[in-house]
């Protein structure tokens, strides 16, 4: 009977394993789905979805993800923004739940990531700071205005659930000075309603040359020295269309959940596992 603790126990360790430090080899990167024509109407806005945050460079970075409203504002509050750091290769999380955040409809994200200063595991570190806006961005003609629909549903409508989008995070010199420092920051906006038609493949580290704020080989994305802002009557501004060269150091991953992960059904099974061996299956006298 003991052997079932034991092998509760190596279940909730693979678990682990899988779902919470999953690792890739540092040169394979996944390859984005074959595109699909989007849904031609604006999609519900309060789908739970998932963010899955990788670094590209081997250094620590902080990941940061902010929900934002269908006018594309930041929420905050009901625990939002949330913070994590991470090294290449490891896959952190941030889940976006379904309903409302602190009292607000949700629908799109603003992914924010930079070097932690002082903390690269090695000197020979590149600073800089990459912020991302994820949007879906619908232009509804009986009206003549800019609307902004769910990211999560249209993942869904377009590829069902468990899908995985990957987007690429570009940082640049910004502040012209020949090198990436602390100081650079490039904001980047993506509208999936466009990127998901022909979403691009890209690898670790890759380079891409940035010409008024667009790059040929990323549909949908639009690159800017400043903020970006959305109005309905012309949807998302150019911001400060940045030229220059971006280098990718790390991504950004959407996906639309099926069911809880693999690791909350494991925990659940084997916290069950333990409440029976409490009960006595293994206990003093269980040999």
């Amino acid at each position: 009977m003991c052997r079932t603790r034991i092998t509760f126990l190596s279940v909730f360790a693979m678990c682990l394993l899988a779902g919470l430090v999953w690792v890739e080899p540092a040169a394979a990167r996944p390859q984005n789905p074959d595109g699909r024509q989007p849904p031609p109407n604006p999609a519900s806005w309060n789908r739970a979805w998932n963010v899955y945050e990788r670094s590209d460079n081997g250094h620590l970075r902080r990941f940061c993800v902010w929900p934002t409203t269908p006018q594309g504002i930041p929420i905050n509050g009901g625990g939002w923004p949330q913070y994590q750091n991470g090294l290449r290769d490891q896959r952190l999380c941030f889940s976006i739940p379904g309903g409302r955040i602190a009292g607000q409809d949700h629908a799109d994200a603003i992914n924010n990531s930079s070097l932690v200063p002082g903390l690269a595991p090695d000197p020979d570190n590149i600073p800089g700071t990459s912020q991302l806006y994820i949007e879906s961005v619908f232009f509804d003609s009986s009206s003549g205005t800019y609307i902004l629909d769910g990211v999560a549903d249209l993942i869904f409508q377009m590829y069902g659930d468990d899908v995985s989008i990957f987007v690429p995070d570009l940082y640049g010199d910004t502040n012209g000075n020949g090198q990436m420092d602390s100081d650079d920051l490039l904001y980047s906006l993506v509208d999936l309603r466009q990127f998901l038609l022909n979403p691009p493949s890209f690898d670790p580290l890759q380079t891409y040359s940035v010409v008024n704020g667009r790059v040929a080989g990323l549909p949908g994305m639009k690159f800017s020295t400043t903020p970006f802002s959305f109005s309905s009557g012309s949807g998302w501004d150019d911001g400060t269309p940045f030229t220059g060269g971006g280098t990718e150091l790390s991504l950004h991953e959407a996906v639309v959940p099926a069911a809880p992960s693999a690791c909350v059904l494991c925990v659940a099974l084997w916290s069950s596992g333990l409440l029976r061996r409490r009960r006595g299956a293994c206990g003093p006298r269980g040999r």
